[in-house]
């Protein structure tokens, strides 16, 4: 095998694919690692298969050997695996992962700030449309010349980067992920709840209601397992759903009311705060 540039851990994901692809482009060497058995398209240079939660000898010499190594498994995996793929970097190698909630995995990175350039992204998309024209949340834990590279380059591939700190990451994304996500996945149960016909309601549809019945067929079709990383393991989930369920009582309630003082009150709120 070769000595690799970078490392992909979770390298056949789609995530996985989205930053080789990127790293491929700048002429990087790029070695996948995955549990999986390798796919033909693949040499076998540029391949290891691995447990990396139980990451034996010949992952943890090439993890030592590499220049960057990126973390692309969900919650659950990476932090299993985490702690003995950082110990095995090599001194002033760039740690990139992708997890989706920051808070949790930046308390841990930040116990290797002497040691390591440790960066934690969020590609805020689905990884099949490509980072031209998408925004990625940049989190650095301790920067260098490897992550400044490194932003250079989703730059360069048409990113927007925003750098962000952990805690503002997790708050934003409460709303941006959790309520956003729990709100699309409400109304398509709603709609099972009803048995609603599509076809017959599309016929006569409006603009809004196709809007969320596209947004429910992109998420309805993506991995459930995203998805549920983020309402599982998001710290202010709970929270966030409570305050939808907050919502929807209110606004039965002032659906029951014999005038539509409330819901003008609702109204004027959501425009002065979409206004601001």
């Amino acid at each position: 095998m070769t000595r690799p540039a970078a490392i992909l851990l979770g390298g056949l994901g789609q995530v996985g694919d989205l930053i080789a692809g990127a790293l491929t482009e700048t002429g990087t060497e790029v070695v996948l690692v995955d549990v999986l058995p390798r796919p033909e398209s693949i040499t076998p240079e540029h391949y290891l298969q691995a447990d990396i939660t139980q990451p034996d000898d010949a992952l943890l010499r090439t993890i030592a050997g590499a220049d960057c190594v990126v973390m692309c498994l969900p919650e659950r995996a990476a932090f299993a695996s985490a702690p003995a793929i950082l110990d095995a970097m090599s001194r002033g190698a760039l740690w990139i992962d992708t997890l989706s909630v920051k808070q949790n995995i930046c308390r841990l990175l930040r116990r290797y700030e002497e040691k390591l350039e440790l960066v934690s992204i969020n590609p805020m998309f689905a990884p099949s449309l490509g980072f031209a024209g998408h925004s990625v949340a940049f989190v650095e834990i301790s920067g260098g010349p490897k992550s400044e590279e490194f932003a250079r380059t989703l730059r360069a591939l048409g990113a927007t980067v925003g750098t962000i700190t952990a805690e503002t990451h997790d708050r934003l994304t409460a709303a941006i992920q959790v309520a956003t996500h729990a709100a699309i996945l409400s109304f398509g149960a709603a709609l099972l709840e009803l048995d609603y016909d599509i076809e017959k309601g599309r016929a006569i549809a409006t603009p809004p209601h196709l809007m969320l019945l596209s947004l429910l067929n992109r998420v309805s079709n993506a991995n459930p397992e995203v998805y549920w990383d983020i309402q599982h393991h998001h710290p202010h989930a709970v929270a966030v759903r409570e305050s939808l369920s907050r919502a929807v009582r209110a606004l039965d309630s002032a659906s029951r009311e014999d005038s539509p003082r409330e819901f003008e009150k609702l109204f004027d709120r959501l425009r002065s705060f979409l206004q601001d």
